[in-house]
């Protein structure tokens, strides 16, 4: 049986698997776990060893998800479709659904949402804006869709939480 011995088999190593073996070979009659050991070191040491890991695919880089991060932030009433984003790190429109997926742990579109509905909730808290405008200010299309949004995320309307928010901050 022919063995193909790779180039990650340097000189020491081969020193070290005969070693093993000499010492399997002369305790082979004596002692039997002994001898099963240097030969499956011996065996391990002849496995092909990995340079190193190779490069995982499909996630985004950190200065990738810096781009994004930033850009989600700075335009939410933007057109932050995946082919926009994508386009915005150079990477194809399915790849990108891939890696944004690995990277984030949810979809572009989740994503979106979620950072959209945090800045509406601050923008509630922090000014007494209508509804409707904080709603297309963070990029919603309109109030209905916002508080459809809101409310299968938080459990409640916009206005009653904006409401429930405001007076537990007056009692304080």
């Amino acid at each position: 049986m022919a063995v193909t011995i790779q180039s990650a088999i340097t000189p020491d190593r081969i020193a070290a698997i005969r070693a093993l073996l000499a010492d399997a070979s002369r305790s082979a009659t004596r002692d039997a776990d002994f001898t099963v050991e240097r030969i499956g070191e011996a065996m391990r040491l002849l496995s092909p060893q990995p340079a190193e890991a190779p490069a995982r695919r499909g996630i985004l880089t950190a200065r990738q998800i810096r781009i994004l991060e930033r850009h989600v932030a700075a335009d939410l009433a933007g057109d932050l479709r995946v082919p926009n984003l994508a386009r915005l790190v150079q990477l194809s429109p399915g790849y990108f659904g891939h890696a944004f997926r690995a990277a984030f742990g949810c979809s572009p579109h989740a994503y979106v949402t979620r950072v959209r509905l945090a800045a509406a909730e601050a923008r509630m808290l922090d000014t007494e804006e209508p509804l409707a405008r904080i709603a297309l200010e963070c990029g919603f299309c309109d109030q209905a869709h916002f508080s459809r949004v809101f409310r299968q995320a938080r459990g409640t309307t916009p206005l009653a939480w904006r409401r429930d928010r405001l007076i537990t901050r007056t009692m304080s």
